[in-house]
């Protein structure tokens, strides 16, 4: 790979065995390429610019924008002449994602404007621990496979909602990211997008590859997470503003996904702090 790098000043990487998170400078002239993308992987600039071409097509990068390279194709970056350029990215194995996802991913736009969403998600995987742990794996590679739902998510949006997610999986999953805190169940969504329970829990898992509930609680774990690790809320409060029966509910579903208790967390995310 050093061959094929030219002007790379730092870099700070996580990896897994089938994801990687990295941020890395460039000084001014950076190169990166020419190299064959088998895998998944996004992109951002952060400060600076570059061009990136694609078997032989160039095509600008600016500075907040994800790109999402082509799967199969040849890619070369040369960053900017004059200036230092920061990229991210993110690099994983496809079979992450269920193939009809991956489908919609080769249809999807180049490029697209930097999300907060986007931006948190790679600032979550660039801050996890330095440790080859099943944990760490398993929570980089589920952020890896968030950045490609997002990518979709953002598309979807920008076009008025078709055609990267079925209209009623769409409306749904709208529904369970801005609700995540009411009591869903399939029926009770499924008729809030006027589609029957059995077609919409088929197309949610053709589509994304995991049912409604499983989405739900995912989100509702995220959000709860975000609260533990961001704020000095009590794990009381936590469980209750992101929809979970109880305390005990949300900290059996942390420490079987973290492998930790919430405290225990909490206390590693801030260690000077005495908190409920």
């Amino acid at each position: 790979m050093s061959s094929i790098i030219k002007n790379l000043s730092k870099t700070n990487i996580r990896v897994s065995p089938q994801a990687m998170f990295g941020d890395a400078l460039y000084h001014a002239g950076g190169l990166c390429g020419p190299y064959l993308q088998d895998d998944l992987q996004f992109v951002i600039i952060l400060a600076g610019e570059a061009t990136l071409t694609i078997n032989g097509q160039p095509h600008h990068l600016p500075a907040e924008q994800t790109a999402l390279l082509r799967m199969g194709a040849t890619h070369h970056f040369a960053f900017a002449r004059h200036h230092e350029t920061r990229h991210l990215w993110s690099t994983y194995k496809r079979t992450l994602l269920p193939e009809p996802v991956v489908a919609q991913l080769r249809q999807a736009p180049l490029m697209q404007p930097l999300t907060h969403q986007v931006r948190s998600l790679f600032d979550w995987g660039l801050s996890l621990p330095r440790s080859d742990t099943p944990d760490v794996h398993r929570l980089l590679e589920s952020l890896a496979v968030t950045l490609a739902y997002d990518y979709l998510l953002q598309a979807s949006l920008a076009t008025g909602g078709t055609p990267l997610l079925p209209e009623p999986v769409l409306r749904a999953k709208r529904l369970l990211d801005n609700r995540f805190a009411e009591p869903w169940t399939v029926a009770r969504l499924a008729a809030a997008v006027h589609a029957s329970p059995g077609h919409l829990a088929r197309r949610f898992r053709q589509t994304l590859g995991e049912t409604p509930a499983d989405y739900l609680w995912r989100t509702r774990l995220g959000h709860g997470m975000a609260l533990l690790q961001g704020t000095t809320l009590s794990i009381g409060e936590i469980a209750s503003r992101t929809g979970f029966k109880t305390p005990f509910h949300f900290s059996r579903r942390v420490h079987a996904v973290h492998g930790a208790p919430p405290r225990a967390l909490r206390r590693h995310a801030w260690p000077a702090m005495t908190l409920a």
